[in-house]
């Protein structure tokens, strides 16, 4: 599993429960998630059967790739995106986007462009906290916001020049009993 695996793993089993996606193009399935003596995520995960037949996979290597047909318009991906991998997972409760790619612009660009842009779309920031590094990792950047009952999470690394950037989307599609 390569290290972008692992960004969409630690920020979709931080913000949503554990999920473990599969590289094998089959989805998402729930999963179990501990941290391994040295630091890294460990995962195991049930038999294939838990996929929904409506969790979609995609993975652009050359950066080439689009968003989802139905991601959100008030979603702002930045214009220097490089779309890597895109997964949609459809459940009766909720719709669940995440959408890794890259991008050569500095972290605090990035930042002032997502807290504009996201206000201009009618998000509210929570939070926006750094997370150390450790290991061999270079640490991160986590953006939190929220659109009525709709949650954004947006977390890049502190590589130089050109950084990965996760964007974790989840929306109820029914309304509160």
């Amino acid at each position: 599993m390569n290290w972008r695996w692992y960004l969409a793993l630690i920020v979709v089993s931080l913000a949503f429960g554990r999920w473990y996606f599969d590289p094998s193009g089959h989805g998402a399935i729930p999963a179990k998630t501990t941290l391994a003596s040295a630091g890294g995520p460990r995962v195991s995960h049930p038999s294939a059967a838990a996929h929904s037949s409506g969790d979609r996979y995609r993975e652009f290597p050359g950066g080439d790739g689009e968003a989802p047909d139905a991601y959100p318009t008030d979603v702002p991906l930045h214009p220097a995106a490089r779309i890597l991998t895109t997964v949609e997972l459809p459940r009766p409760e909720w719709m669940h986007w995440n959408v890794v790619f890259e991008a050569e612009v500095a972290a605090p660009e990035l930042e002032a462009w997502y807290r504009a842009q996201l206000r201009e779309h009618g998000w509210s920031i929570h939070s926006v906290s750094a997370l150390p590094a450790q290991d061999n990792a270079a640490g991160a950047t986590v953006l939190v916001a929220a659109k009525q009952r709709r949650r954004l999470e947006i977390i890049w690394g502190a590589g130089e020049p050109r950084r990965t950037v996760s964007q974790t989307l989840v929306e109820p599609t029914q309304e509160p009993n």
